[in-house]
């Protein structure tokens, strides 16, 4: 490889990073660094052996992950050798302006919601769902049926687990700005034990009540502005 090539992978906008076939990282660029700051090494090695190709050569997933204040919507995972694996993960970026989905919005519980929706979902399943609520959240103003599709389809897609944990919580010190507006956050995680599977169009459900979506190997985040 010349000089130039080196010089432009290691200002290349989406972060790199070389491990070894223990984990220990061998070479990374300028914009991997700041994650090498948050203690992510075993973390993004798993993330590597999980996505890597059945045979030699190189495997693209479009998948949404969230490392702090980063954020990706593909990973590149490649090797040639028994020796070396290679992760490239691919810069997603926010819209800055946003707007609200504004249609049939009303004042609802979500914690009720949330139980509807597990009690409709998870009628003939034994999966043990732990939550973690903040209860002094208040009422938001969401489209109730497409709060519900989105939960239902969530449920579904964990009905085979033994245990999630769900946790709602607000985001402190977090805003949204939507139509120049600023809205408090919440957060609705599910945490498994598991690594995600297969989440179809989940991303857009999210957007249909207002919602961001964010996915890591263990964990599917979906934030809500308090409206």
């Amino acid at each position: 490889m010349n000089k130039l090539c080196e010089q432009l992978i290691d200002n290349d906008l989406n972060p790199y990073i070389l491990f070894d076939t223990d984990g220990k990282i061998l070479n990374y660029n300028k914009e991997a660094e700041s994650l090498m700051t948050l203690q992510l090494e075993k973390e993004l090695f798993n993330l590597a052996l999980n996505n890597a190709s059945l045979e030699y050569g190189f495997n693209k997933k479009y998948i949404n992950l969230i490392y702090n204040k980063h954020n990706f919507y593909a990973i590149l995972v490649g090797y040639l050798n028994e020796k070396e694996i290679i992760l490239r993960l691919y810069k997603a970026v926010i819209p800055s302006i946003e707007t609200i989905h504004s249609n049939n919005l009303q004042l609802m519980n979500i914690f009720n919601l949330i139980d509807i929706s597990q009690n409709a979902s998870l009628l003939h399943s034994k999966l043990i769902v732990q939550k973690k609520y903040d209860v002094s959240i208040p009422d938001i103003n969401i489209n109730l049926d497409h709060f519900l599709y989105f939960f239902n389809h969530c449920f579904k897609l964990f009905s085979k687990e033994e245990t999630i944990t769900l946790k709602v919580n607000t985001k402190i010190g977090r805003r949204r700005i939507i139509n120049k507006k600023k809205y408090q956050v919440v957060a609705i995680d599910f945490l498994l034990k598991t690594p995600i599977g297969n989440i179809d169009d989940l991303d857009q459900k999210a957007k249909k009540i207002n919602g961001l979506l964010f996915i890591e190997q263990y964990k599917i985040s979906l934030e809500l502005p308090i409206l």
